[in-house]
């Protein structure tokens, strides 16, 4: 009779999980929204910096917190970043440094625009930029509260995609590991023997891709179409590798797999892996 309940208790946390992919998708920031408007729209949280930054974050490359439109920005044209302070989680007084709090807004706040292109920053809650060459840059935005503190302090970084004509087409790419190519990494995942090489190879590749760049999700990383790596039994428990590709227009793109350790023993997880399976039968077998 202990059998059931067990059952029970496992169907009970698969409609949780099922519950939590299905409701709203929910922000990186302490506020619950996103604050960075770029023509207008909301530069919402990046969704490599979500994926990785509970398992392994990316060590190797720079990515933004943030991401602007995944279409990207024409070249030459004037692109307006803007604050919008109802969302932001450092518009607050209180605390050690000013920030967190939900004490009023402050009017003081110095804004700086850093454009990752060598040019000057710019400093303004809403400040026009315009990009004189393509590529894919990273913004750091830093503010200074002056009663408070006397230097900036970076809060933020938005990645930003800027393209040579309105028709270009991103470049794309397949990740390959031991031989197998994973469609979505959200919900597959490649099995790995961390005391084997395993092998990475950039595959099915659109446009002019010029470099590859990959991040092993151990603190290391390699550059080339093909590569491989051992990883260390001892420190590498499953997570994300990602290669990073760039095109003649400097513009990159990254795409990851997910890698998986095979489990030593039978534990918790299983079964919650067997009432999966079992719910899905009982389902479309009545």
């Amino acid at each position: 009779m202990k059998y059931i309940p067990t059952r029970l208790l496992y169907s009970l946390l698969l409609i949780s999980l099922l519950l939590f992919f299905l409701l709203p998708k929910t922000y990186a920031h302490m506020s619950g929204q996103p604050y960075i408007k770029v023509n207008g729209e909301y530069a919402n949280a990046n969704p490599l910096v979500e994926i990785s930054s509970s398992l392994n974050p990316t060590t190797v490359f720079q990515t933004g917190q943030d991401e602007a439109s995944s279409s990207g920005y024409l070249v030459n044209d004037k692109i307006v970043f803007e604050i919008d302070e109802q969302f932001a989680p450092f518009a607050y007084t209180g605390g050690a440094n000013g920030f967190g709090s939900n004490q009023g807004p402050i009017n003081s706040i110095v804004y700086r625009w850093n454009f990752g292109d060598g040019s000057t920053p710019k400093e303004g809650k809403k400040v026009t930029y315009e990009y004189t060459h393509t590529g894919t840059f990273f913004i750091d935005l830093s503010i200074k509260i002056p009663d408070k503190q006397g230097d900036f302090t970076s809060v933020d970084t938005i990645q930003i995609h800027i393209k040579p004509t309105k028709g270009y087409q991103f470049p794309q790419v397949k990740i390959k590991t031991n031989g197998k190519i994973v469609d979505d990494p959200l919900f597959d995942s490649v099995e790995i023997n961390p005391n084997r090489t395993v092998n990475f190879e950039a595959v099915d590749s659109v446009g002019n891709i010029r470099s590859y760049q990959w991040d092993f999700g151990d603190n290391s990383g390699g550059n080339g179409q093909k590569v491989r790596h051992k990883y260390n039994a001892k420190d590498f428990y499953g997570g994300y590798s990602v290669l990073r590709i760039a095109d003649e227009n400097n513009i990159m793109v990254d795409v990851f797999i997910n890698l998986s350790i095979p489990l030593k023993k039978p534990n918790f997880f299983i079964g919650i892996f067997d009432a999966i399976k079992d719910f899905f039968s009982n389902l479309f077998h009545r």
